[in-house]
């Protein structure tokens, strides 16, 4: 049992593993609090992979904290 983000992320199933470095880029960046940047690479992980209820999740909360961050 790899316990590891990127371990886990691997273990998924998902159809297409190109989107694998999109969403890790994406969450990396909202990390860093990068949230227009983690707009863009969400974007492609949906682009890629739109079926995917982890990707909607990732993009429902990166469009949050983006609307957030633009009514400061």
């Amino acid at each position: 049992l790899n316990l590891s983000y990127n371990g886990w992320l691997r273990d998924q199933a998902l159809p297409d593993p190109s989107v694998l470095p999109w969403i890790s880029l994406a969450r990396t960046y909202v990390a860093m609090k990068d949230y227009k940047n983690a707009k863009v690479a969400i974007d492609k992980a949906f682009a890629v992979y739109p079926d995917d209820p982890r990707t909607q999740a990732d993009l429902a909360q990166i469009n949050a904290l983006l609307q957030s961050q633009t009514k400061k």
